[in-house]
């Protein structure tokens, strides 16, 4: 009967050799893993500056439809239109009180 031994020596580096594979592949594997967290943190960043650039297209249509009701309402038609009139030298009611101090 033969026995079979193997020599110590070939099986510390079998180990050896075994576990840098297992090293090189989990290393393999979080390489990516991270590039798609990267990958997918690229593409949040632009979907947000696309986000942004709608969110001020749409501040500033806001802001011109207010500014074009606020000049309208400085108009003379539109003035007109409801029945107002502008006073070019208008009378206040004063406070005798209050006009005496000064």
């Amino acid at each position: 009967m033969t026995v079979i031994e193997f020599k110590k020596r070939e099986l510390k580096g079998n180990i050896a050799i075994a576990a840098l594979l297992v090293l090189i592949c989990a290393s393999f594997v979080e390489g990516v893993l991270l590039y798609n967290k990267v990958a997918a943190l690229r593409q949040d960043l632009v979907d947000n500056q696309n986000q942004l650039a709608h969110a001020q297209v749409q501040t500033a249509e806001v802001k011109n439809n207010l500014y074009s009701y606020l000049d309208e309402a400085n108009q003379e038609s539109f003035l007109q239109s409801r029945g107002l009139v502008l006073e070019k030298h208008p009378l206040y009611a004063t406070n005798p009180s209050v006009a005496a101090r000064q």
